[in-house]
């Protein structure tokens, strides 16, 4: 495997995670020493599991203590594993842990990986708001012009123009009243 092996910081502690094919892998042994867990005992789980080992990846790695084989779930299916994982055949002193793990760590590497999508997704949405506000603040400045200044004097000298800009001025109301309602929407 070429991936390059991602160190996460968590609970006192750090996963190794990978990107295989654009989709992110984490690494099940470490967080097995870290929670407590029996690591022999939850491979086999996972080999046995038809969901679980269907999209698993066994890969060697490089480590300080040389080359290992290193056993990787994708993201989305490591709340399936760890869920399952029964606290009470942890020992006492790592139940807080497991407990931890159980709760956060999906959370942190989601963010690791896909965070800054979040982040900039909702950054775009947000410019966008803006410019329809502003489009429609410049559109409402033009569209009184109009009404009050323009169309006047062109029904005076009784202009075909008037009527034409005056349909075009009602469809961009409405395109711009749809676009913000659409917008509104998709904030809910």
């Amino acid at each position: 495997m070429k991936n390059r092996l991602i160190t996460i910081p968590f609970a006192h502690d750090s996963m190794i995670a990978t990107t295989i094919r654009r989709r992110p892998y984490v690494a099940i042994k470490p967080i097995c020493e870290a929670a407590g867990l029996d690591w022999p005992y939850q491979r086999k789980r996972i080999l046995r599991d038809d969901i679980l080992s269907e999209d698993i990846v066994i890969t060697t790695v490089m480590t300080p203590q040389g080359q290992k084989k290193m056993l990787f779930l994708p993201l989305e299916q490591l709340n399936g594993w760890l869920l399952r994982v029964n606290v009470k055949r942890v020992k006492p002193e790592l139940r807080d842990t497991l407990h931890i793990y159980k709760r956060k760590c999906h959370h942190v590497l989601f963010m690791h990986f896909f965070g800054k999508t979040v982040r900039e997704r909702k950054r775009v949405e947000k410019k966008q708001k803006y410019n329809l506000n502003l489009l429609s603040e410049h559109f409402n400045v033009i569209q009184h012009t109009w009404t009050t200044q323009i169309q006047p004097v062109l029904n005076k000298l009784e202009s075909p123009v008037s009527d034409r800009l005056h349909d075009r001025f009602n469809e961009c109301s409405a395109l711009l009243s749809m676009l913000d309602r659409k917008t509104l929407r998709s904030k809910k």
